[in-house]
C-alpha cells in the first residue's frame, strides 16, 4: 500500500452584492466653535469648493474650530480644519449671498458687491459695485459672471447681468428685463450660460424666467403654444421663479417655485439640449439642487430637509430633518454631501452647524469556510456559522457597514473502485498506479474542503502463452482464446479452444480475452512435412510428422536441397541421406 501525506488547505468564497441606500447626517467632530453669548446667532451661510487648493471654505458667523481661531471663515479638506489665511469681519460674513474660486481667488457677492480675496497677498479687494443687489456668480468664457438685481455696475449699464474680464465689466447685450427682473442663479451647459430666476425678457425677447446666453445674443429656450417660460400656480408667469439650476446626467434641471415649463406640467424639470421634460419629484418648493454620487440632491425653501433624486424616483433621506431650517446650505466636496447652517442636530444626532451626509451602502459578505478553520472578521476570529455586523470607519470618520453570513461546510470522505488492465495505469490524483491495492488521498469537495478518498484498485492479469509440440499449439492464460494467423493478420474463424493443431506451415498466435482487456501472444512458427512421390525413387522423410529433426533417405538421387516457405534455400546435400534440423 502506498502511503502518502495529507494536508489540510482551507478555501473562503466572498460574494459582494450591493443593496439599496441608507442615509444619516453625521457630525465633523469637532464642529464649529460659537462664543457662548453668541450662540443663537452662530451659524454656516456658504460652502466654496475651492479645487485649486482642494479645500471646502466655510462662511458664516463663528469663532473657529478645533481649537483653531479663525472668524467666520474655516478651510476644511475632508480630515481637518484650516483656518483662513485673512480677515473675514462678520458683517461680510453674515451677508454673503454667493461665492465661488476663480483664477486661485476667493470671490464673494453680498449686498450689492462684488470682493475678491488673494490668497497670495491675503488682501480683500472690491471689484465691482452695483446699483443694486448681486444674489449669484459664475464662470464662463475665462470671465467672471455676476448676477442679480442691478442696472449698472461699476457704471457701466448692465441689465442684471455682467462679466468681468479680470480688469473692467462688460455687459451681455440688452440683458435681462421685466417687472421682477431678478437673476437668482447662472449655469453653464453644453458651452452656453442659462439664467434663471423671475423676469420677462432678454435681449427684448420673450423668456419668461428662463433664458440662454450663446456668447453673441440671448435666447428663449420655447415659443410654442404662447409659453415662453415658466409658470406660476396661479398660470400667471409673473408668479413664478427660478432658485437654482444644476447640470445633473448631462442635463440641465431647474427648481422652485413653478408647475409648468413651456406647457409641461412638472415641479422638477430638465433641458436635454432639445426641449424640457417634467419629472414626478411632488415638491414645488426647491431652492438648492446639489448634484453628488450619481444623485441630485434638493434642498427644500420652506423645510428643514433635503431629499435625492436618481433621474426616475424620489427617494426621502434617513436622519435628514434637522432640527430648524434657517439657512440651511447644502455643497458637494470629494463627493461627500455637506450641510450648514443654524442647526444643532439632526433628528437625535448633535451636529453643531454642520454635518455630512454618511451614504449607507450595506456590504453584504457570504463566506464559507471549513470546519476548524476560522474568518478573521476585522480582527475578530469567527468559526461558527452565523450573521454578523460590523462598521468600519475610515480616516476621516466616516462608516461604512458590513454584513457578513458566515457558513461552515464539513470534511467528508468516499470510497472509490476501479478496475485496470494488465499493463495499464490508473492516475490517482496526479499519481499513476499500476499495481492493485488500497490507496488514500485528500481531495477538494464542491465547498473547497478537504475530502478524504480510498481507491481500491484492481487489475485484470491474463498471463498470456504459447507453445508449440509437433504441430499442436497451446495457449494459456485467464479469459477466453481466439488463435490468430500471424501472416495474414486475420483470426482463424471458430479456432477458440485452448489446443490448435496447425494442418500448414505457418505463424500462429493466440488472443486472450477477459471482459475488456484482451493481450496477445508471440507469434509461432510451424513447418510442415509431408511425403513428397518422386519419380524413379524411393524417398524417405521420418518421423512424419517432424517437431526438432526430420531424416530424408532416397535412392536414384544425387543431390537433395530444403527451402523455407519463401524459397529460399536452407540446407542442401549430395548424399543419400541427409539429416535435417528444424528448429
Amino acid at each position: 500500500m502506498m502511503k502518502k501525506i495529507i494536508f489540510i488547505f482551507s478555501f473562503s468564497f466572498l460574494v459582494i452584492h450591493s443593496v439599496a441606500q441608507n442615509y444619516e447626517w453625521q457630525p465633523i467632530n469637532p464642529g464649529i466653535d460659537c462664543d457662548d453669548s453668541a450662540y443663537l446667532s452662530c451659524r454656516i451661510r456658504n460652502f466654496t469648493v475651492d479645487t485649486f487648493q482642494n479645500i471646502l471654505w466655510v462662511t458664516g458667523i463663528f469663532d473657529g474650530a478645533a481649537g483653531i481661531l479663525s472668524p467666520n471663515c474655516l478651510g476644511f479638506d475632508g480630515t481637518n480644519w484650516i483656518a483662513f489665511p485673512g480677515v473675514m469681519d462678520s458683517l461680510r460674513a453674515a451677508r454673503i449671498n454667493n461665492t465661488l474660486v476663480y483664477n486661485g481667488d476667493l470671490i464673494i457677492c453680498r449686498d450689492n458687491l462684488v470682493q475678491k480675496f488673494s490668497f497670495n497677498t491675503n488682501q480683500w479687494t472690491t471689484i465691482g459695485t452695483a446699483s443694486n443687489g448681486v444674489s449669484c456668480l459664475g464662470i464662463y468664457n475665462g470671465d467672471l459672471i455676476a448676477a442679480g438685481g442691478f442696472g449698472d455696475i461699476d457704471g457701466v449699464p448692465a441689465n442684471r447681468i455682467a462679466r468681468w474680464d479680470g480688469t473692467q465689466w462688460y455687459p451681455l447685450n440688452n440683458g435681462i428685463t421685466g417687472s421682477s427682473h431678478v437673476i437668482n442663479d447662472v449655469e453653464i451647459y453644453n458651452g452656453r450660460l442659462f439664467a434663471g430666476g423671475a423676469f420677462d425678457y432678454a435681449d427684448s425677447n420673450d423668456a419668461w424666467n428662463i433664458a440662454v446666453w450663446n456668447g453673441v445674443s440671448w435666447n428663449n429656450l420655447c415659443s410654442s403654444g404662447g409659453s415662453f417660460g415658466t409658470d406660476g400656480l396661479t398660470g400667471n408667469h409673473s408668479g413664478a421663479e427660478i432658485l437654482d439650476m444644476e447640470v445633473f446626467d448631462n442635463k440641465l434641471y431647474i427648481t422652485g417655485q413653478f408647475e409648468k415649463v413651456c406647457n409641461i406640467i412638472c415641479y422638477l424639470a430638465y433641458w436635454d439640449d432639445t426641449t424640457w421634460h417634467g419629472t414626478s419629484y411632488p415638491y414645488g418648493d426647491g431652492r438648492k439642487l446639489v448634484p453628488c454620487n450619481e444623485r441630485l440632491y434638493i434642498k427644500h425653501a420652506g423645510g428643514a430637509w433635503v431629499n435625492s433624486f436618481n433621474g426616475n424616483q424620489t427617494i426621502s433621506l434617513v436622519d435628514s430633518t434637522f432640527n430648524t431650517d434657517s439657512n440651511l446650505k447644502i455643497e458637494n466636496f470629494q463627493s461627500v454631501l455637506y450641510s450648514g447652517g443654524v442647526f444643532s442636530f439632526s433628528a437625535n444626532t448633535a451636529t453643531f452647524r454642520i454635518a455630512r451626509l454618511m451614504i449607507f451602502n450595506p456590504v453584504y459578505l457570504n463566506v464559507g469556510i471549513c470546519t476548524g478553520d476560522n474568518y478573521d472578521f476585522n480582527g475578530v476570529l469567527l468559526d461558527s456559522a452565523g450573521v454578523y455586523t460590523d462598521t468600519l470607519t475610515d480616516a476621516s470618520g466616516l462608516d461604512s457597514i458590513v454584513v457578513l453570513t458566515l457558513n461552515v461546510n464539513e470534511h467528508n470522505s468516499g470510497a472509490l473502485a476501479q478496475t485496470i488492465c494488465e499493463g495499464e495505469s490508473y492516475n490517482f490524483n496526479g499519481i499513476p498506479l499500476t499495481i492493485a491495492g488500497t490507496y488514500i488521498d485528500t481531495i477538494n469537495n464542491v465547498a473547497g474542503c478537504d475530502s478524504a478518498i480510498t481507491l481500491t484498485l484492481s487489475v485484470t492479469l491474463l498471463n498470456a502463452g504459447i507453445s508449440l509440440s509437433n504441430d499442436t499449439l497451446t495457449a494459456s492464460g485467464n479469459g477466453t482464446i481466439q488463435w490468430y494467423n500471424c501472416i495474414n493478420h486475420q483470426p482463424i474463424s471458430g479456432a477458440t479452444n485452448t489446443t490448435y493443431i496447425a494442418s500448414i506451415a505457418g505463424n500462429y498466435a493466440a488472443i486472450i480475452t477477459n471482459g475488456s482487456c484482451s493481450d496477445t501472444t508471440v507469434c509461432v512458427t510451424y513447418i510442415g512435412v509431408n511425403d513428397l512421390p518422386i519419380a524413379d525413387s524411393e524417398l524417405l522423410i521420418y518421423p512424419n510428422p517432424a517437431n526438432e529433426t526430420v531424416t530424408i533417405t532416397a535412392e536414384n538421387l544425387t543431390e537433395i536441397a530444403v527451402t523455407n516457405l519463401l524459397g529460399e534455400v536452407v540446407q542442401s546435400s549430395k548424399f543419400k541421406a541427409i539429416r535435417l534440423l528444424l528448429i
